[in-house]
């Protein structure tokens, strides 16, 4: 029961914080993704079913707050979710390399994710090469 609840707290803690905290972190238009962060987070220390649950459910407020193709932000964070759940226990997520490194493959993986559904149902991926969503990359970590 605390862990479900310690969950939704989390959740909701962090929508608020990227819907709230987004222009003050903000550096030439690129802010962190807080949301993908918090799930690539649950999933790498509660495993697949936790990331797959906080990825669906953190993926599909960001999609109430964007513009952009709807679904496509909560089936990234659902397999970024999955897959970096399945990671758990096989490296040291203690050392700060590999959070690093988690958090920036999470973020290639969500974006290609992100470009591939755009090319797929809307025909153009255009908004993904502008310099920012670079930068943002490296802001995830």
């Amino acid at each position: 029961m605390r862990k479900m609840f310690f969950g939704a707290a989390m959740v909701v803690g962090v929508f608020f914080a990227q819907l709230l905290c987004t222009d003050l972190l903000s550096v030439y238009g690129a802010f962190p993704n807080l949301l993908l962060l918090a799930a690539i987070f649950a999933a790498v220390n509660r495993g697949p079913v936790a990331g797959v649950w906080s990825g669906f459910a953190l993926g599909f407020m960001a999609d109430v707050m964007s513009l952009s193709l709807f679904g496509s932000q909560m089936f990234g964070m659902t397999l970024t979710g999955y897959v970096f759940g399945r990671v758990q226990g096989k490296i040291d997520e203690e050392k700060i390399a590999a959070q690093l490194g988690l958090s920036f493959a999470g973020s290639i993986l969500y974006l290609l994710v992100l470009v591939l559904l755009e090319l797929l149902f809307v025909g153009s991926a255009g908004k993904f090469w502008a310099p920012v969503t670079f930068l943002q990359l490296v802001y995830n970590m």
